[in-house]
Parts: structure tokens; C-alpha cells; sequence
């Protein structure tokens, strides 16, 4: 390999550490705001993924650029307290639940950053799909409503399906009680 490419690799493996440093302090510092308010806070990214002519795979932010379009799609949700997630996607071929699946609870830890469907996994689609993310916390499941966007927590770094890493950002939302989001995919 040649100098400049070495170099490139570091900066880059420089970025992407600096990047999840930076994240991980942001969600502690939300994290004990969370705590303070009694309400609920959680960070949504979405990442979109595309085939390129030649096969190869192709990031899309879905996030940060909503009036895109991809042919798959992963979410990655961080509850900041213990919370129940449910996803589910309607469109032209009708509704479903994507997550949990049956007979799993959706249950997720506090401070973690779950991608899903999994890790370098995606949801398949086909058309324009509304996707309605739900997070409850665990302590409290009184009610639901309409989480609203407050900040920006940083950027998740996901993996796409052939496993090349791509960071995205990620959206902060807070409810009184338990979260809603409803995302429109095209």
C-alpha cells in the first residue's frame, strides 16, 4: 500500500473513533437529563441501502435525507432508560409488525444502540412505506404519544450488508411517557 493510502485509513479510523467518543459522551449527558425530567428520551437513525449497477452496495441516510429513496432499510434505536420497541411498516402490500417478532418482548437496555433488524441486516420494501416507531419505558407503559425532536444526539456508525461500516446521524426524540415516531420511506 502507498503512504497515501495508509494515511487515508488512519484519518479515517481516527474520524470514526473521535466520532463514537464523542457519541458516547453526548448520550451520557442526555442520559442523566432523561433522568432528571422523568420522561422518556431515545435517538433514532435509519439507514438506507441501494445496489449499484455493478452489484456493489450503497449507503443512503434516510435521516438526514429523508426525499431519498432506497431498496432497504435499517433503523437503529437508543432507548437512554430500559424501554419495549415496536416497529411496524405499512404500505401497498398492507401492514406488519416488523419488531419484536412473535413471542419476544422488545425489551431493550438503556444507553444501548440497537440496530434493526440486526447488524448489517435490512428490511426489504417495496413502494412508499410508513414506519411507526414506538418506544415505551419499561418503568412507566401509561400511555403513547407523539415524540417530538429536540436535538441531535450525533451519529451511529452501522454496518451495511456487506459489511463495510457506515456512519449516519442520529435524531433525538422526548416524550412525556412513552415515544411514537412515524417515518415515511419512499
Amino acid at each position: 500500500m502507498t503512504f497515501f493510502l495508509w494515511k487515508r485509513l488512519w484519518i479515517r479510523a481516527l474520524q470514526m473513533v473521535l466520532v463514537l467518543a464523542g457519541s458516547a459522551l453526548g448520550l451520557r449527558f442526555h442520559q442523566s437529563n432523561a433522568a432528571e425530567a422523568g420522561g422518556l428520551e431515545f435517538a433514532l437513525s435509519v439507514l438506507g441501502e441501494t445496489d449499484g449497477a455493478d452489484g456493489s452496495r450503497h449507503a443512503v441516510d434516510l435521516g438526514a435525507h429523508p426525499d431519498r429513496s432506497a431498496d432497504r432499510y435499517q433503523l437503529a434505536v437508543t432507548p437512554l432508560v430500559p424501554a419495549q420497541v415496536t416497529i411496524e411498516e405499512s404500505g401497498p402490500s398492507g401492514e406488519r409488525r416488523l419488531y419484536p417478532p412473535a413471542g419476544e418482548s422488545g425489551v431493550l437496555a438503556g444507553g444501548r444502540t440497537y440496530p434493526l433488524p440486526g447488524p448489517g441486516a435490512f428490511w426489504g420494501r417495496q413502494g412508499e412505506v410508513r414506519v411507526k416507531v414506538t418506544v415505551v419505558p419499561v418503568r412507566d407503559r401509561s400511555a403513547v404519544a407523539e415524540a417530538t425532536p429536540f436535538g441531535a444526539r450525533g451519529v451511529d456508525s452501522l454496518a451495511l450488508s456487506d459489511g463495510r461500516p457506515q456512519v449516519v446521524a442520529s435524531q433525538l426524540y422526548r416524550s412525556d411517557h412513552g415515544g411514537q415516531v412515524e417515518l415515511q420511506l419512499h
